[in-house]
């Protein structure tokens, strides 16, 4: 679910403008199988508002998703924010977002009565068993000896990255297909390290990933769109803080970051 005033099949104010969804509930929705997590399957759960509404464009008109309410049953669990990609950028046009419990119909009368009927049945027939014959086994236990061995290491400190390295998070978000969405780390025309959004660790807003790379160094950092519809929004992080990042509705978008 996606409201945005570049839509295919749009109806806009005179200022340019797309009206909001306001407390809307979609509820009860039983599903018998698990979603699958992989590929674009994924990207169906999807909600976004509008992006970048106009100055005048408040209110009613701001093409927000507001106090939207979902409930769900999943093959027996109930269906969770986990299950949608809400991108990080945008999730303040998507407030007050409620998660609830299905509502199941209570069990008629009649068959309530037919289920007492048979309890009372069996219970008659339980106290017609011969007693049970109940036999007592003594365990021995018999002690047994520890031998404790002290092993004495020549290293007890591990370091998961080189001390010349940093570690940066690369995060993908699209709502269409992550196997489509590829991206580089480079030094001038060499590739340093390569990936897809699609092998990346699949997140509530998106995807991400891990990479080591040497500090002092000017990379570049280029995102390929192949989708038919492009849109995709990126981040590289060092740490808490956003080295570079883009929202580009195009085929190839590069920018530069120095560690």
């Amino acid at each position: 679910l996606e409201i945005s005033k570049a839509a295919f099949s749009r109806h806009l104010t005179p200022n340019g403008c797309v009206g909001s969804i306001k407390n809307m509930s979609i509820t009860n929705m039983f599903f018998d199988e698990e979603f699958f997590t992989g590929g674009a399957t994924r990207t169906n759960n999807f909600l976004r508002g509008e992006r970048n509404p106009g100055s005048l464009c408040t209110g009613d008109f701001e093409g927000k998703i507001s106090d939207l309410t979902i409930s769900g049953d999943v093959n027996g669990r109930a269906l969770s924010r986990s299950d949608f990609i809400v991108p990080r950028k945008f999730v303040g046009t998507v407030p007050n977002l409620v998660f609830e419990s299905v509502t199941v119909d209570p069990p008629s009368t009649t068959t309530s009565t037919s289920t007492t009927s048979t309890t009372s049945s069996t219970t008659t027939t339980t106290t017609e068993l011969p007693p049970t014959t109940t036999t007592t086994t003594t365990s021995t236990t018999t002690p047994i000896t520890t031998t404790t061995t002290t092993t004495t290491s020549t290293s007890t400190t591990v370091t998961s990255t080189p001390s010349n390295k940093v570690r940066v998070k690369i995060v993908i978000e699209t709502p269409y297909d992550p196997t489509k969405v590829s991206w580089k780390v480079k030094i001038g025309s060499t590739n340093i390290v390569t990936g897809k959004a699609s092998t990346m660790t699949s997140t509530n807003s998106g995807y991400e990933t891990f990479v080591d790379l040497d500090a002092g160094i000017r990379y570049k950092f280029v995102v390929i769109d192949n989708n038919t519809v492009k849109d995709t929004f990126w981040e590289v992080w060092r740490g808490s803080n956003v080295l570079v990042d883009g929202d580009c509705s195009c085929r190839k978008e590069v920018k530069y970051f120095t560690l």
